[in-house]
Order: structure tokens, then sequence, then C-alpha cells
């Protein structure tokens, strides 16, 4: 039998439990496939998925909870997930049924069983009328599912439906990442209608010292025997032109002063930041918690997608009889994925 690299798609059978995949040696049939490799892609999926569905904790959003944008984010990310266990609930009856040692017309019978239990309720997930499974469709699908000799072969009859929920997903992950973008933003505008008088306060007196370590600067150039320091310290600090005054040129003792002047407007400007500081950090706080859940949206649909789709081209595969080959990295190849760019599922 002609092996493929393609088939590092088995991952998409990552829900499988570890008491499903211990009876995974072989499929039986017509054709002898060795799915031990998919089963220990599948493993280190399943560790990898449940790191991702660790739920960001809310701490000081969770004020926020109850916005609007944000429950309708939720239910957003409610019907992923429910794609998402009907896809891996699917799988994991797909490689029961294969190695089950029921007769080919009854593994047929049970798949087209799933199909119209489990599939087809989650394409109504996605909202959208071209996605609508009508009873006709489905029962022409399903006759041509049962119609099938063998398992293998109804297997691919029912990849119209494989691909349908593909495309519903995305639609589904698309509505979820515009949610959580619109909720991070209503949850941001409170975090700032709270925190944005304090966060520019703290904003000014930053430029601040940086202007009066820069003045002191200017003020040691100066005195190293730069004129053109003085000139530039007259025009960008007006309060040292009280100790520098143009048309005069400075005294030692008017030096001293307008050091001592810099020196205290700069003690004075790190004695306010550090009085914000406790309640800035509480704004900082705020922020990391936000960034947070969008880093944790990001990666979720970014692996959720490219799971979806290995998934239908791991069905498409396994309809063909094409076996995994062994030693893929399947966790590293979905980590890349992933790991391309992360950026905003709420908890």
């Amino acid at each position: 039998m002609r092996r493929s690299s393609n088939c590092t798609v088995g991952v998409a059978f990552f829900v499988l439990t570890t008491s499903l995949l211990t009876g995974c040696a072989t499929f039986r049939g017509s054709k002898r496939v060795d799915v031990g490799p998919f089963s220990e892609n599948t493993v280190g999926m399943v560790g990898e998925m449940q790191k991702l569905n660790r739920s960001v904790t809310w701490t000081h959003l969770k004020k926020y909870e109850t916005l609007p944008s944000v429950l309708a984010a939720r239910d957003a990310v409610g019907q992923v997930r429910v794609l998402m266990r009907g896809v891996a609930f699917y799988s994991s009856q797909v490689v029961s049924l294969y190695d089950s040692p029921l007769p080919e017309e009854r593994k047929i019978s049970e798949l087209a069983r799933y199909m119209k239990e489990i599939i087809t309720p989650n394409l109504t997930a996605s909202g959208s009328p071209e996605f609508q499974v009508t009873p006709g469709y489905m029962d022409t699908l399903l006759q041509d599912i049962r119609s099938r000799q063998t398992f293998l072969s109804a297997l691919d009859a029912a990849q119209p439906l494989v691909r349908l929920t593909v495309t519903a997903g995305d639609m589904l992950f698309d509505r979820a990442e515009n949610n959580v973008q619109r909720a991070g933003a209503d949850i941001n505008a409170g975090i700032e209608a709270e925190f944005g008088s304090l966060r520019r306060r703290i904003e000014e007196l930053d430029a601040l010292h940086v202007a009066s370590v820069h003045s002191y600067t200017l003020l040691l150039q100066f005195r190293g025997g730069d004129p053109a320091a003085l000139d530039s310290l007259r025009l960008g600090d007006a309060g040292i032109r009280e100790y520098l005054p143009y048309g005069r040129t400075p005294a030692a003792k008017d030096l001293d002063a307008a050091e001592r002047f810099v020196v205290e407007r700069s003690t004075t400007i790190k004695s306010l930041r550090d009085q914000l500081e406790p309640e800035f950090l509480i704004y900082k706080e705020n922020q990391a918690e936000l960034e947070a859940m969008r880093n944790q949206t990001d990666e979720r649909a970014r692996l959720g997608r490219a799971t979806l789709f290995l998934w239908a081209r791991s069905h498409r595969n396994l309809a063909a009889g094409i076996s995994v080959p062994p030693m893929i990295d399947v966790v590293g190849i979905m980590k890349s994925t992933v790991e391309t760019g992360v950026k905003g599922v709420l908890p």
C-alpha cells in the first residue's frame, strides 16, 4: 500500500481517549491499515489541546463578565466547542467501528446514524442558511452512505458533510473571534474609563522626567565646555531660564542653582510617580488579563481551524485506505501553526 507524508493529518482525531487508542493497532476489513503511529500522534495532540483548553482566570476583569458583548462572545465560543465536541465524538466512533468485529453492513449503518445524529446538528450552529442541512439533502446523503459495500467507501460518501463541517467551523471561528474583539473593545473602554486619567498623569510625569534628565545632561555638557548646550537648555526648559536667563553669561553660582533646581524637580517628579504606581499597577494587571484573553482566543482559533482542516484530510485519506506513517511530529506541526502569530477564548 502506498504510504504518503500527507497522512500527518491523522491528528484530526485528537480527542480519542487512551482506552480507545489502545485497541487501534489495525483496522479490520478487506485492507489492513496500521494506525499505531496515528494513535501516538493523537495522544500527543490530546495533551496540546488540554493545555489550550485551560480558561483564563479573571480577577480584575470579573466586573465586566455580564457585559452584553462578553455574553455574546461566550455564546459564540460555546458554539465552537459544541462543533468540536461533535467532530471529536464522531471521530472516536469511526475508529471504534473500524476496529469492531461488526459486519460491514452494520458498520455502515452505524456510520450513517452518527452522521445524522452528531455531525448534522452541529452544522446548524453556524447560523447561515447555506449550512442548514435540509432533510432532503440528508436523506440523499444517508442513502448514498448505506448503499456502499465497504466501510471505507461509506466514509468516502460521507465526505461532503465533512467538508461542510469545516466550512461551518470556519464561520463559527470567525464569529467567535469577531465577538471576542468586540468584547475586548468594550472591556478596554471600561478599563480606560476607570484608569484613563491615571494613565495620562503617569504619561505626563514620565515625559517630565525624560525632559528633566535631558536638561541635566545639557547642563553638564555646558559645564564641560559646549556653549551650544546652553542655548538648547534655555530653549527647551522654560523653568531653568529663571536661573540662566538670556543675555547673560551664567556664573558658577547660577549653574549651581540651576543644577539644584533640576535635581529637586526630578526628585519631585519621582515622588509623585511613586505615589501613583500602586494604582497604576492595577491598571496594568487589568490590561494583562485582557491581553491574555485575546491571546488565548487567537491560539484556540488557529489550532481549531488547523485541526478541522487536518481532520477533513485525514477523513478523506482514511476512506482511501491510507495509513499514517510513523515518526511524524504532529505536535510540532500544530505548534508552529499556532505560533506563527499569537494575539485575542473567554473563560
